[in-house]
């Protein structure tokens, strides 16, 4: 399996604009937006139930006790 993450061979940047760019390509720039959606839309499509478990379950992954 590809890494997803790694820099592809032949991906060179050839203006300023290119390599100050937060995301380097369409693909990161579709996952970012994909991420963000879904922390918009989960608490407006959930009960409290499911967003107090998907909080306990940030919080311990962060390492606090719950």
């Amino acid at each position: 399996m590809r890494n997803p993450f790694a820099m592809e061979c032949g991906e060179f940047k050839v203006s300023y604009k290119q390599d100050m760019a937060l995301y380097r390509n369409v693909r990161v720039r579709r996952r970012v937006l994909l991420v963000i959606a879904f922390f918009i839309l989960y608490p407006l499509l959930v009960n409290n139930y499911y967003i107090s478990l998907a909080t306990m379950a940030a919080m311990a992954s962060i390492g606090r006790s719950v």
